[in-house]
C-alpha cells in the first residue's frame, strides 16, 4: 500500500492548522498537526492532543506508539528529541540535503529516519489513512522526511503576506494545550518575524527539490476559495472527493500541536483576517515591507497598504 506524507511548510502563523484540519477530513487522509513536536510537547511535556486528552493518555497515540515501538512507547522520547535537535539545525541543511556530514551525523540521520518511518506507518495503520497531513511547517523537518523508507513526500509551500504574519506574532493568545498552567503563545518582534519568513521561503525552495512534488498556495487564496484550493492540492490523488461537507462539525482530530483552533468544536468557518491592514503600526508595516519587498512582488502582494484599511493607531 502506497503511503504519503503531505507536509505543510512555511513560517509560523501562516494558517497551516486550518488547512491541516480541513485536509484531514478527506477520505484517506489523517491530520496529525505539527508532528515534529511529538517528542517534546507530546510525550515529554504531555500537552493536550487536539482531542482534549493529555497526549500520553490519548487512545489514538497510545495505539500508534504501541504499534510502532512496542512497550518502549515514550521511553525513547528524550533520545529522539536530542537527535531531532541535532539534525534539524539550519546549519545542517546542506549535510542532510546532500547526504553528507561526519560518520556520526550520517548514522544519527539514518536512525532518526528509521524511527520516523515506523511512526508514520503506524499512524497510517491505526487511522486507516494512506495520507498523513503533517503541518510541522519547519522545512528542515520536511527535508528529513524526504528520504523516509516506503513513504512519498509531497509538500505545500503555504505563503501568507509577511505583514499579516508579523501582526499575528504580535498577538497574545492563550496556549490551551499547556493544561497545567496559564501560558500564552510566544510573541516576536516584526523584524524577527520578517527574517523568519524570508528564511522559511529559502528553505522551502531547498525542500521542493527533494520532495516528490511541491505546490505553492497563498493563504489569502485558500481562505477565499478553500474548496478550489483543496481540490488543487489533491488533484494527484484519484477518487478524492472535496465538497462543503469538510466544513461541517465532526469528531475532534488527534493533532500533536498547532494553533488553539484545533481544540475547538463545531463547523470550521473561513474568512480573511484583515485586522493587520488596519492595526499594524506604520513603523512595523514599513519595516516588514522593506525587508521582504522582492518576494512580496513575486507572490503578488501589494507594497502599499490598501487605502480603505489604513491603520488609525499611531506608530509605537
Amino acid at each position: 500500500m502506497s503511503r504519503t506524507v503531505l507536509f505543510i511548510g512555511g513560517p509560523g502563523r501562516n494558517g497551516s492548522t486550518l488547512l491541516d484540519l480541513l485536509l484531514g477530513r478527506l477520505d484517506g487522509f489523517v491530520s496529525v498537526g505539527e508532528l515534529r513536536f511529538l517528542w517534546e510537547r507530546g510525550l515529554i511535556e504531555n500537552r493536550l492532543c487536539g482531542c482534549g486528552a493529555a497526549l500520553r493518555s490519548c487512545p489514538f497515540w497510545s495505539e500508534v506508539l504501541q504499534l510502532g515501538f512496542g512497550d518502549r512507547g515514550a521511553a525513547d522520547a528524550r533520545k529522539m528529541l536530542a537527535l531531532q535537535r541535532r539534525l534539524e539545525r539550519k546549519a545542517c541543511v546542506p549535510a542532510v540535503a546532500l547526504g553528507q556530514g561526519s560518520p556520526t551525523f550520517r548514522r544519527d540521520l539514518r536512525e532518526y529516519r528509521a524511527v520516523l518511518s515506523r511512526l508514520y506507518r503506524a499512524i497510517c495503520d491505526v487511522s486507516g489513512a494512506t495520507v498523513v497531513v503533517d503541518s510541522s511547517k519547519y522545512p528542515p523537518h520536511g527535508l528529513i522526511l524526504s528520504e523516509l523508507e516506503d513513504l512519498d513526500l509531497r509538500t505545500i509551500d503555504l505563503v501568507r503576506d509577511p505583514r499579516a504574519v508579523a501582526f499575528s506574532w504580535r498577538r497574545r493568545k492563550r496556549l490551551v494545550e499547556v493544561h497545567w498552567e496559564a501560558r500564552d503563545m510566544a510573541v516576536r518582534h516584526p523584524a524577527v518575524a520578517a527574517r523568519g519568513w524570508l528564511l522559511s521561503k529559502a528553505l522551502m525552495r531547498v525542500l521542493g527539490r527533494h520532495a516528490r512534488s511541491q505546490l505553492t498556495l497563498r493563504y489569502e487564496d485558500f481562505v477565499t476559495e478553500p474548496i478550489d484550493a483543496i481540490r488543487n492540492i489533491v488533484a494527484g490523488w484519484a477518487d478524492v472527493s472535496v465538497d462543503s461537507s469538510i466544513f461541517e462539525a465532526r469528531e475532534s482530530s488527534h493533532t500533536v500541536s498547532g494553533n488553539p483552533i484545533r481544540h475547538e468544536s463545531g463547523p470550521i468557518v473561513l474568512k480573511p483576517d484583515l485586522a493587520w491592514q488596519r492595526e499594524l503600526s506604520r513603523a512595523d508595516f514599513a519595516t516588514v515591507t522593506a525587508m521582504t519587498w522582492p518576494l512580496l512582488l513575486a507572490y503578488g502582494y501589494p507594497l502599499l497598504r490598501p487605502r480603505a484599511n489604513v491603520a488609525a493607531s499611531p506608530s509605537p
